[in-house]
């Protein structure tokens, strides 16, 4: 059932979805999981929230709910939030591949303010899996808030974010 409803999500979003759909075993959780993408997909990032936070009571161990959360609360501006759910997400990926678990320690990486650390793990991961918006969307965040700080510019991130619209 959960592989079904995640079958409706396009792109980047759908993606996430099917992964989403494997790695819990409440499909309560799942729905709620999935509600939230419809919300992040209609720029509700708010609602995604509260549905996220509703997938992780449902399922305490819901990896994919947590790093979703981390972007929904860092698309709100709550920063607190943002770094204890990548955190949250990068402790719990015993039911993810390798892919999503390095994915789960860039994000990690940025969030933690250690951009240069990110930026080498996104561009491991962009080389790794090229198709994978969400590593390109992580790279370009790197790039540009790291850049400024080390005296380069941030269009140096466009590339990168180019690469998410293809993508997606």
């Amino acid at each position: 059932a959960s592989q079904l409803l995640a079958g409706r999500f396009p792109g980047t979003r759908g993606a996430l979805a099917r992964v989403a759909a494997t790695t819990t075993t409440s499909l309560p959780a799942a729905k709620a999981y999935f509600a939230a993408e419809q919300h992040m997909g209609s720029g509700r990032f708010s609602a995604a929230v509260d549905a996220l936070h509703d997938a992780i009571r449902l399922d305490s161990t819901f990896a994919m709910a947590y790093y979703r959360l981390s972007h929904a609360a860092e698309l709100i501006g709550d920063e607190a939030e943002t770094r204890q759910a990548a955190a949250s997400a990068a402790q719990l990926v015993t039911r993810l591949d390798d892919h999503y678990r390095h994915l789960f320690a860039a994000t990690l990486a940025r969030h933690q303010g250690d951009f240069v650390g990110a930026e080498r793990a996104y561009s491991r991961l962009t080389i790794d899996y090229p198709t994978d918006a969400d590593a390109w969307f992580g790279l370009g965040e790197a790039l540009y808030h790291l850049n400024p700080m080390r005296g380069r510019s941030a269009i140096e991130a466009r590339d990168a974010f180019v690469r998410v619209v293809e993508l997606d």
